[in-house]
């Protein structure tokens, strides 16, 4: 052979090895640096954390990814043939490369750095959970070399599993699953052919292909994805063309929270990272369990949206939040795009008024519709003054609103056969929070923290410090109890003047409107909430006595200083939480419980992985006292300061014999309380302004803002429990007693009435017999005479 043939042959030779030695090179720098593909296997897809009730209901979901996690056979058919049509035609017959795709590729990046397409879904795999997303021609190599591992190493229906779980579609859907959910609204196996098709072509380019942010382009990259189908075989020419006549709409689609408990939900999520981390927390997929029944908790929910609002309307129409102009008013797509940007508040959602009459208006909703709005709709919204005057009634639509106005609308339910309709609505500025717990164990019942999440994330459950008022009262009068007094000791209600309380001005507390009773049994002055009697106590008893009694309940050192202004709770500030706490004490016989709202949590496998420790709560207070002050309390409900409200009502509360409880108002009406409880539920409500300085009204005592409240969540959770007997603890004994002097009743006196005492304090002396005794109000007989609210003035 001449020697320029055998030179040519070995050229020739040399150069067909050079892409082999050039591919084993790269081969040998990239291989030490690739990952174990079996690590796939250990693998955590990122899922975000669920928060649940004690029902199961969902709550709240925390995490940046939303996904739902599936298998392989729980994917539709039709929607692994999309992917496949759209993005890896070859998938089951390559080893993880389309060397045909490679070659393609390999021409365009001759002379350019940037590789582009030709990878398969297990190369998208590899990059997805391995590698970066820069498109350069070193790591096009390494996914190359990670995709041989991978496909030696798992099966094409787990690679496609991982590949459908792991791909983002945009608006924090990662996985297919997901993204059903997200823009549909739907399971994998509801959805339909166009939909799919839709889906399928979202990963091209997130942002770009989604039908949210753009349908026009959503639309046309699913025309692609439903040719490329056909093309594939996967559907036919008929249901190609059936799924390109369906309009593209989609709409966002989030979490599919069943119950609103937003408050509660947030001091879930900081409990669980504090304990977790915030990796785990947001990424493992835990499952959190509250304490929460779900129907105690959206009784709570509208309870004190409806108690702010009845607030609310009690104190006049503020006006518009906001104008547009004549002009502006004409371009419609403009005032809807931002009415759709105004977040409904309080169920109440924005709309423009657009046309006004004598008796009737319209206002224009964010989707389009026109609200027909009549005056006797809107017949409340007489002008706000002040805190205690409104203006005249309105007469007609135009002394309300006018056209232009941002309004809000509430949706007023069917009456009989009146149907549902809107109003006119005002978002209240006035906050409010309701909290229950189970008396015996502390677990959270329920907890709203405010108005509304959206308008105010402070939680005023847990972190409204506000005076309480009297309803701090019973817990001084249970420190009387246990120095000895009791239910009958007379102490005489009249005006205090110069006591010490702190300061150098003069502190003259009195009772509401300078009415006196004289002397009274603390029984008759608990139910009247007289001042001048918690004062007397507090000297009697001495304020070391009296704080260190209501340490027991669990009300912090600092919030206890050593003046009588404490017996009125005007020199504290206590939390609805710390407050219903040490009423628990009192429902639960004397034992203190801390709060706790998770049950439980689980990881993503089902695996418990925290459980809470309840424990029985430390005995804190003799049991007696605990039924004492709670008999006591009983009368404030039927007979006392809470009657009036409840009467006024018709409340079925009235016919229960189970229930106690407190109203509370303080100085200047700032804060509003109603504390009450049965065995079974102890609730707290609170009504107040952010702003310490604003007040409520001269009208607005615990037993007109809080109460409702608290009433209209304790009739709605009890409307089918049955009655707690009510069995005294022994060492509790009755005795018959005259009802002025609090001494046992002479025999014949027409003055007696019955009266429980702790056994070692039961009077002993008799009252002397007088024909002329006066009538005494007795809050244990069985007249219906109520006692007034008298929590005003504090000071």
């Amino acid at each position: 052979m001449p020697r320029w043939l055998r030179r040519s042959l070995a050229i020739l030779v040399l150069l067909a090895a050079l892409p082999v030695l050039g591919v084993l090179a790269i081969y040998l720098q990239v291989a030490p640096q690739l990952p174990d593909a079996a690590e796939l296997r250990d693998i955590r897809l990122s899922t975000p954390m669920q928060v649940y009730s004690r029902d199961g209901k969902l709550l709240a979901v925390f995490g940046e990814q939303r996904r739902i996690p599936v298998r392989y056979e729980q994917i539709p058919p039709m929607v692994v043939n999309a992917f496949i049509a759209v993005e890896d035609q070859r998938f089951f017959k390559h080893r993880g490369v389309d060397l045909w795709g490679l070659l393609r590729i390999a021409v365009k990046n001759l002379t350019n750095d940037r590789a582009e397409g030709a990878s398969t879904i297990t190369m998208q795999v590899a990059r997805n959970y391995f590698l970066s997303r820069d498109r350069t021609l070193s790591r096009k190599f390494t996914e190359i070399f990670l995709a041989m591992r991978i496909e030696a190493e798992f099966d094409k229906q787990a690679i496609m599993e991982m590949y459908l779980n792991k791909i983002h579609f945009s608006h924090k859907a990662y996985g297919i699953a997901a993204a059903a959910q997200v823009y549909y609204g739907k399971t994998l196996d509801q959805l339909e052919l166009h939909e799919i098709a839709v889906l399928a072509g979202i990963p091209k380019g997130e942002s770009m292909y989604n039908p949210i942010s753009n349908p026009k382009n959503a639309s046309e990259r699913r025309a692609h994805v439903l040719n490329r189908m056909q093309a594939e075989g996967y559907i036919s020419d008929e249901q190609r063309q059936q799924a390109l006549a369906v309009p593209v709409v989609s709409s966002y689609h989030g979490p599919r929270v069943e119950m609103e408990a937003p408050y509660l939900a947030e001091m879930v999520r900081l409990a669980v990272v504090e304990r977790f981390g915030q990796q785990k927390a947001y990424e493992d997929g835990l499952k959190v369990w509250t304490t929460v029944p779900s129907t105690m908790q959206l009784a709570a929910n509208q309870a004190l949206l409806t108690g702010l609002h009845a607030y609310d309307r009690r104190h006049g129409y503020r006006g518009a939040e906001a104008r547009w102009s004549i002009e502006q008013l004409q371009d419609r797509d403009s005032i809807l795009n931002q009415l759709a940007k105004v977040p409904t508040l309080a169920n109440q959602p924005a709309a423009a008024v657009i046309a006004t009459r004598d008796d009737t208006a319209t206002a224009l909703l964010a989707d389009g519709s026109e609200i027909p709005l009549q005056l006797a709709d809107m017949a409340w919204a007489r002008p706000y003054v002040n805190e205690n005057q409104m203006g005249p009634a309105p007469k007609k639509v135009t002394d309300i609103i006018s056209v232009g106005d941002r309004i809000r609308l509430e949706q007023l339910p069917a009456e009989g056969e009146q149907p549902a309709r809107w109003a006119l609505g005002q978002v209240p500025n006035v906050g409010g929070a309701l909290v229950a717990l189970q008396p015996d164990n502390g677990a959270v019942l329920a907890l709203v923290g405010g108005l509304d999440f959206e308008i105010s994330q402070f939680n005023r459950v847990t972190q409204a410090r506000r005076q309480p008022g009297s309803n701090l009262k019973p817990f001084v009068y249970s420190a009387a109890l246990e120095k000895g007094f009791s239910p009958a000791t007379v102490i005489n209600d009249s005006p205090i003047v110069d006591e010490d309380n702190g300061d150098d001005d003069a502190w003259r507390p009195e009772n509401d409107a300078g009415r006196y009773y004289g002397p009274i049994r603390l029984r008759v002055a608990l139910t009247r909430s007289t001042n001048s009697v918690s004062i007397r106590l507090f000297q009697a008893l001495g304020p070391d006595f009296v704080i260190a009694h209501l340490k027991k309940f669990g009300f912090p050192d600092d919030q206890l200083p050593p003046y009588p202004a404490l017996a009125l709770g005007g020199a504290s500030e206590i939390t609805p939480l710390e407050l219903v706490r040490g009423y628990a004490v009192l429902a639960n016989g004397g034992k203190r419980v801390e709060p706790w709202f998770i049950s439980h949590v689980e990881d993503n496998a089902g695996q418990r992985l925290f459980e809470t420790d309840v424990r029985d709560g430390e005995r804190v207070l003799d049991a007696r006292n605990a039924y004492l002050i709670t008999d006591i309390m009983k009368d404030v409900i039927h007979r006392g300061t809470a009657v009036t409200t409840l009467m006024n009502t018709d409340s079925p509360l009235l016919k229960r014999t189970d229930l106690a409880g407190k109203t509370g108002t303080t100085n200047d009406s700032k804060e509003a309380w109603f504390s009450g409880y049965n065995p079974d539920i102890v609730a707290t409500a609170w009504v107040g302004f952010d702003d310490h300085r604003k007040k409520l009204g001269r009208i607005e005592y615990g037993g007109k803002a809080a109460l409702p409240i608290w009433q209209q969540f304790m009739e709605t959770v009890l409307v089918n429990a049955p009655i707690a007997a009510d069995i005294p603890p022994p060492g509790v004994v009755t005795a018959r007693i005259d009802a002025e002097t609090g001494l046992l009743a002479a025999s014949g006196s027409k003055n007696a009435i019955m009266e429980m005492f702790m056994a070692e304090h039961a009077p002993t002396e008799t009252a002397p017999l007088r024909s002329d005794a006066p009538d005494v109000f007795n809050p244990t007989d069985n007249a219906n005479t109520p006692a007034v609210e008298s929590d005003e003035p504090l000071f």
